[in-house]
């Protein structure tokens, strides 16, 4: 599907977009929370300050996607793979993570009140992010 036909579905009211391809799609500053992109492939996608919080990414391809800024307070996270994915200043304040992240670049992200459960983080930027009140399965994350 191209960024045009998807824009326009969503404009018309369509929130189920699961198993969408997006790959290596802009949709950069674009407003979409609450959609649902699950097992949806956005590898390579530029999602820079875009809006998806409260928006289901379970089992979704956000490898190499570039995610500065984003929005994603709220959102689930359930099995997706952010390999690689530049997540720098995102927000992920309260989103359900347990995903798959080696090699992502969290710099100054928040992750304030976030569940992580099962998350990977192999060479995993952590630097200056926010984790507090951050819950993983051993107990919380102060700051």
């Amino acid at each position: 599907m191209n960024v045009n036909d998807f824009m326009r579905r969503y404009s018309a009211g369509e929130r189920d977009f699961s198993g969408v391809d997006l790959s290596a799609a802009d949709l950069s500053w674009k407003t979409l929370p609450g959609i649902n992109l699950c097992e949806a492939n956005l590898s390579g996608a530029n999602l820079i300050g875009t809006d998806l919080s409260l928006t289901n990414l379970s089992q979704a391809n956000l490898n190499s996607a570039c995610m500065r800024g984003t929005d994603l307070t709220g959102s689930y996270l359930r099995d997706a793979s952010l390999v690689e994915a530049d997540l720098r200043g995102a927000y992920l304040s309260k989103a359900n993570i347990s995903a798959f992240l080696i090699g992502a670049n969290m710099y100054k992200a928040n992750l304030n009140g976030s569940y992580l459960l099962g998350v990977y983080l192999r060479r995993t930027n952590l630097a200056e992010a926010s984790l507090c009140g951050a819950t993983m399965p051993n107990g919380t994350i102060h700051d």
